[in-house]
């Protein structure tokens, strides 16, 4: 028979019990709110509360007035696009807030959504006091937030009126405040390290010229008998002043550079600038530098403040260094022609000898050099594109730069500036915006306060944007009447390949400026702060066109794809035509307008650095057309005199002095047809080729004269 079965093995043992689980922690405590107080001027005290658990601030005002009081968020110092509550009780006890937005020097807007709450308001002995509510973040176009995430203190206006009807103010004044009480005093960090030493340079009692006498860019020693020290007129009622002051250091770098604004002509003072120079102060007194070096380090408006570097970087000067002298060169505005105004006006170097692991310097975009200077700018609006294509940063750039600070500079017509920097595909790497300008409060960008990244290959648009309002006098220049267009990026490690890009002329520049006009500002100037419905990054297609292509209803796909961007809202293959489909390719790479003018040494060098040409290859250039350029009134010998630009990448002939594509019959595309063209253009007969930067892309047919 056969063998009994095997038992069963046994079951395994069970296994113990869990553990019982620990006990959560108790739940974080909510954030302590943030508070503080602060005096804005003599009679204009604010003091906040912010309740981060509930996502809303209290502020409380007391202010010397019977009046109305006024508190704001501004985007620079001032009322341009400034977010505004105004307050106010009655002689009989009865009190009022209202929400309001500003874009300029005149009465404020009442928002569409009133997002201030008053808690109390009460009025004796001559003192007005709110308290009011409101959320950090409204979520409405026409506030703007408190921000806890801004690494730099919030610009506030506070204003006060003489009567309860919210007229003109009576006193107001710009501030800075740290609602959050995590902003760091930049220099005080710098001052209490006993490695870092000042030096401190002034104007010696300087007498502001009342009026220029002299002619537009003469220049003259400075009155006074000050040594060192020349003055330039531009126009009757601006003067540069160059203030030069020996440096003898050992090898170190500068870590911050500290303004000091005299309070007795701080009216006067509109702006300045400080460059290290390898000149002598009596080579520059004499105007014996022009083939000096010389590194900026600095640029400020009054209200600007100091700049600390981050700790990897400084600016190298001294011993072992070419740099001899520093210059101080001041803008002063004096259109009142006031007389007896002294200025000492300076700044603060922190400097040490311990040097840091790289060296800082200002890369200048936009028309650094003011080569459009005397050129007309057109009357009403205006946006002038000037670019630094990605061959120049190719070409000048061995390793990725890192930017820690930016500076956009314009004068009195400037009402916007954004800088868009892309990489070599065009797709948009970040977008930098001075949404409403302001002549009178320039400083640091608060978004650029963070630290990015510039590569060999990126490639950066710079468009100003003007509103000369029915004048048509207004002209390129230095003078403040006169418009300039610079973005100054502060960076590390540097290259001194790359101290400029854009229009111009200066080792590696590549550039062009491209004139476009609108009508209608809402939609021209493409911000958003301010009205509701004001879309971000889109003007509709009866306020744009590109002198090169035309509207943006003449984009098709293919189009679009070939410029590395996309249409918005529209049906595949078929032209964008709606206010409501506009093309994203309004931010073209330059067409014509990349290459504008350049010296044969500096096309040369980038040509030969990309294998283009051999060393000893020959390069075929023609001389400018100053009579295409005299139909667009450019005066062809005064603007750029000296220029030259490359016949095998600028092949057509229409192209003029600024760098301007052909604005009647120059559209290109894959199958142009006559309702693309222009109005007096058809389709052109033959194809032809545009080369763009040096890759020859198709053009298509293109429109050509009817």
């Amino acid at each position: 028979s056969p063998p009994p079965p095997s038992p069963p093995p046994p079951s395994p043992p069970s296994p113990p019990p869990s553990p019982p689980s620990p006990p959560s922690p108790p739940a974080s405590p909510p954030p302590p709110p943030a508070a503080g107080s602060v005096v804005i001027f003599p009679g204009y005290n604010l003091s906040w509360v912010v309740r981060m658990a509930e996502g809303e601030i209290e502020i409380s005002i007391d202010a010397l007035t019977n009046g109305w009081v006024g508190f704001g968020l501004a985007e620079l110092g001032g009322m341009p696009g400034a977010d505004i509550m105004v307050a106010s009780v009655s002689d009989d006890g009865i009190a009022q807030i209202g929400d309001y937005w500003a874009s300029g020097y005149f009465t404020p807007q009442l928002d569409e959504s009133q997002d201030w709450t008053l808690v109390s308001a009460s009025q004796s002995d001559s003192v007005t006091s709110v308290r009011a509510t409101r959320r950090l973040d409204t979520n409405d176009r026409q506030d703007r937030s408190f921000d806890p995430s801004l690494p730099i203190a919030h610009r506030v206006i506070a204003a006060i009126g003489a009567t309860d009807t919210f007229v003109y103010h009576a006193e107001r004044a710009p501030a800075t405040v740290d609602f959050f009480n995590t902003v760091a005093d930049p220099l005080a960090q710098i001052k209490a390290d006993p490695n870092i030493s000042t030096l401190s340079y002034r104007a010696p009692d300087y007498v502001i010229p009342p009026q220029c006498s002299t002619e537009y860019g003469a220049q003259a020693p400075c009155t006074g008998g000050i040594a060192d020290c020349i003055q330039t007129c531009y126009g009757t009622e601006t003067t540069y002043t160059e203030f030069c002051f020996p440096v003898t250091l050992p090898n170190s770098h500068i870590v911050a550079v500290e303004p000091v604004v005299d309070p007795r002509s701080s009216r006067y003072v509109h702006h300045y600038q400080v460059d290290l120079t390898s000149a002598t102060c009596a080579e520059r007194s004499s105007g014996g530098d022009d083939a000096a070096e010389e590194l900026t380090i600095y640029i400020a408006a009054r209200e600007t403040g100091p700049l600390a570097l981050p700790e990897a970087a400084g600016f190298r000067v001294g011993a072992g260094t070419p740099y001899s002298s520093v210059v101080i060169t001041i803008h002063y505005d004096n259109p009142s022609a006031a007389t007896n105004v002294v200025d000492a006006s300076g700044i603060d170097l922190h400097y040490t000898t311990l040097l840091r692991p790289h060296d800082a310097a200002v890369l200048q975009l936009g028309d650094p050099n003011v080569l459009l200077a005397n050129a007309p700018m057109p009357p009403g609006l205006s946006r002038w594109d000037f670019f630094c294509p990605a061959v120049a940063t190719a070409a000048a750039l061995t390793q990725p730069l890192t930017a820690f600070a930016r500076f956009q500079h314009m004068h009195k017509n400037g009402a916007r500036i954004v800088s868009t920097q892309y990489d070599a595909t065009f797709t948009t790497l970040r977008t930098s915006a001075t949404e409403y300008f302001d002549f009178d409060f320039q400083s640091y960008h608060a978004q650029d306060a963070q630290q990015w990244t510039i590569s060999p290959g990126d490639q950066i648009v710079t468009a100003c944007y003007y509103d000369t309002g029915a004048s048509s006098d207004v002209k390129w220049g230095l003078a403040g009447q006169n418009e300039m267009c610079v973005d100054y990026v502060y960076y590390y490690p540097a290259e001194p390949r790359l101290s400029q890009c854009g229009l111009g002329v200066n080792g590696l520049i590549i550039g062009g400026a491209v004139p476009f006009q609108g009508q209608e500002p809402i939609a021209f100037f493409n911000r958003t702060f301010g009205l509701p419905g004001a879309e971000s990054d889109c003007v509709s297609d009866a306020d744009f066109s590109h002198p090169a292509v035309g509207k943006c209803y003449a984009f098709t796909d293919a189009l679009c794809e070939r410029y590395g961007r996309d249409r918005v809202n529209s049906p595949p293959n078929e032209p964008s035509s709606a206010i409501d489909a506009c093309c994203e390719c309004r931010y073209l790479p330059p067409t014509c307008a990349d290459q504008t003018f350049y010296s044969v040494a500096a096309i040369r060098e980038t040509l030969i650095q990309l294998g283009e040409i051999s060393p000893d290859q020959p390069i075929e250039i023609e001389e400018i057309d100053c009579d295409a350029a005299g139909e667009f009134g450019v005066e062809c010998e005064e603007a750029l005199p000296a220029e030259i630009r490359l016949n095998n990448l600028l092949p057509d002939r229409a192209q003029l002095a600024l760098g301007v594509c052909p604005v009647s019959c120059n559209a290109c595309g894959a199958d142009i047809t006559p309702s693309q063209c222009p109005p007096g253009c058809v389709p052109a007969k033959r194809k032809r080729e545009r080369k763009l930067l040096f890759s020859a892309i198709p053009c298509g047919f293109g429109c050509e004269p009817a």
